[in-house]
């Protein structure tokens, strides 16, 4: 009787000492995408739209290329997911980096600098490193799950950052999209109890919840419950943003 196959052995969670080793790579790569993002924000942006018809501008095939390359040189082995770049989920594996060159890309548009550049290192479906670059202030936002949340201005020192805690006395802030509502979101909202509401674009509003200083609620809907082609991947990133700066 043939035995069945040995099951394929979990990887190797990375440690807190490796994952600390990326930082300075990542920070540098965001940079540079940073400095592609400016130059196309400094000058008239044309705006093409992509299948599912959200927008895509020559900053986010840039910031896309800085980063998938240098990732590559960085960790040969390990895939790149970008939000500007088709790849089989089958060919994602247990570890892979997760991208969005350019989150919030009617904000960039919109030239109101409520965009930012993600990246995240997913292992085993967990989010172990994520990074947040806001460009048009320099700002740039990086968190390791239980070891460090730090945010650096331009050349100062990184500081930790950390969330504000709830107080049940506190009217909530609710942080919502920008750019993305809809009467389900609205009605979402009608059920919360006493809250102030704001408006950020892209993974801005994780990066003021998790410094504690805007809201204690994200809330973002597309309004029409249609899963598009790059949903999954914008859900993914979101998700891995949120959690890597609690």
């Amino acid at each position: 009787m043939t035995s069945a196959p040995d099951a394929p052995t979990p990887l190797a969670p990375p440690t807190a000492a490796e994952l600390c080793a990326f930082i300075e790579p990542l920070l540098s790569l965001a940079r540079q995408a940073g400095a592609e993002i400016m130059a196309v924000y400094a000058n008239p942006i044309a705006v093409e739209l992509k299948a599912d018809d959200s927008p895509l501008t020559a900053a986010d095939l840039r910031s896309h290329r800085v980063i998938s390359q240098g990732l590559r040189r960085l960790t040969p082995t390990i895939p790149v997911i970008s939000e500007e770049a088709t790849v089989a989920a089958s060919a994602w594996g247990e570890c892979y980096w997760l991208v969005d060159p350019l989150d919030g890309t009617k904000e960039f548009v919109a030239q109101n600098g409520e965009f930012t550049i993600n990246i995240a290192l997913v292992v085993a479906g967990e989010p172990v490193l994520g990074l947040i670059g806001i460009p048009v202030a320099d700002t740039w936002v990086v968190g390791i799950p239980g070891v460090l949340a730090q945010q650096q201005i331009g050349v100062n020192p990184p500081s930790p950052i950390h969330t504000q805690a709830y107080t049940p006395t506190r009217a909530l802030r609710v942080l919502a999209s920008r750019s993305h509502g809809s009467a389900a979101l609205t009605q979402f909202l009608a059920r919360l109890p006493s809250h102030t509401r704001m408006s950020a674009g892209s993974a801005l509003k994780f990066v003021r919840i998790a410094s504690g200083v805007r809201a204690g609620l994200s809330a973002r809907d597309t309004g029409d419950g249609v899963r598009r082609p790059c949903s999954r991947l914008r859900f993914l990133w979101r998700s891995a943003v949120a959690r890597h700066l609690r």
